[in-house]
Parts: C-alpha cells; sequence; structure tokens
C-alpha cells in the first residue's frame, strides 16, 4: 500500500492536527498560537490557545477507544469579573438606538477595555479602523441599537475573516437595562460555537 503523503494534507495536518487522545499516557501540552482536533472517548473537541485565551470545546459526540478529555475555557488574564460584560452594556446602553463597537483585551496588567476608531455609525451598522491585537483579544462586542441581539451574515463573515480564538458577543435592545439581550459565541475559523450563560460559567470564562 502506498504511504505517499500529498503535500497539502501534511500542510493542513501541520496547521491544524487530528490528534487521538491518549487513553493511559498523557496528552502533550498546546503552544500557544497553535489549535488541533482532539478525538477523545465521548467525541471531537477543538482545543485552541492565543496569549489571551485556552480553550477546549466538544464539536460532536461519539463513542471511540480513546482516552478522556474536558471542556474549558481558561482566559489567561482569569476569569472575566462580570462588570466587564457590563461596561460593555454601558457603552451599547448609552448610544442607545447607534452602533457601537469594543473589545476587551490582554493588556499588561489585566483585562483591557478598547474602542477602536469608528469611522461610521447607525441604528443598522458600525464601521470601525480594525486595529485589534488578535492575539490578544478575548471579546469582540457590537450592538444591533434597539433591534435584537443576534449574528447576521455580515456578522458570520467578519468573525470567519479573524484567526481567532476570541467570543464575539452581540448587544441588542439598548435602549434600556430592563430590555438589552444579548448572544455570545466562540469564534475559531472554520467553527462558530454559540454558547449560553450556563455554559460560560460552567466552563470557566466568567
Amino acid at each position: 500500500m502506498s504511504t505517499n503523503v500529498d503535500p497539502r494534507d501534511a500542510a493542513l495536518q501541520a496547521a491544524f492536527p487530528t490528534v487521538p487522545v491518549p487513553r493511559f499516557g498523557a496528552l502533550a501540552d498546546l503552544p500557544i498560537g497553535r489549535k488541533r482536533l482532539l478525538v477523545a472517548a465521548d467525541g471531537v473537541y477543538l482545543e485552541v490557545r492565543s496569549s489571551a485565551l485556552h480553550a477546549r470545546l466538544r464539536l460532536a459526540t461519539v463513542d471511540t477507544p480513546n482516552g478522556a478529555c474536558e471542556e474549558f475555557i481558561a482566559p489567561t488574564g482569569g476569569r472575566v469579573d462580570q462588570n466587564w460584560i457590563g461596561r460593555l452594556a454601558e457603552l451599547a446602553l448609552a448610544s442607545g438606538d447607534q452602533e457601537v463597537a469594543a473589545g476587551i483585551l490582554l493588556g499588561e496588567g489585566g483585562w483591557a477595555l478598547h474602542r477602536p476608531p469608528t469611522i461610521s455609525s447607525s441604528g443598522g451598522h458600525v464601521s470601525y479602523r480594525d486595529d485589534f491585537d488578535d492575539d490578544r483579544l478575548l471579546v469582540d462586542m457590537h450592538s444591533h441599537g434597539a433591534h435584537g441581539a443576534f449574528f447576521s451574515s455580515t456578522d458570520d463573515a467578519s468573525d470567519l475573516a479573524r484567526p481567532g480564538p476570541y467570543f464575539a458577543v452581540v448587544l441588542g435592545q439598548c435602549l434600556s437595562h430592563e430590555s438589552l439581550t444579548w448572544v455570545v459565541r466562540f469564534v475559531c475559523p472554520p467553527y462558530l460555537i454559540p454558547l449560553d450563560t450556563e455554559q460560560l460559567t460552567r466552563l470557566g470564562f466568567f
């Protein structure tokens, strides 16, 4: 049987390897800047690591003879105090029916709020100069003004154009604290993984 490997397959496996989880031995640590698929006893997991974030999330459920592993979210700067999400919410509420964008990045002394320079904004869009440091990005947020919180096709294209990993957040109905809603997902192209508050808390984000 031929053992020749197409160079394109070799390049793909080098950049994004698929690794069986050892049943008896230990799984090697993942270096910063890398990602991999783990085939574990109960499914296939995505593991990815940047300077700001180390995370492992299950993509699919399947039984295999391999070893076990667990999901987790480990922000490098420590769990994110919900006050940080509150600060993003206050920005959205202050802008009311006008869309706004901001983010949470890993700074020298921990988490830092960053507002990219706005180019234009209205009740249906926000355009800004993208000066985020992708390796230090934890949360990328924008609001939908008076409209509901959801990920549009434009949001999908924008998220898939970033290397990840990070959390994308959309805040909607930003006219009052009582009406404010949000959606969040984990971004690591080609994956966009919806998450809820319970999952974020259980896995270690908050």
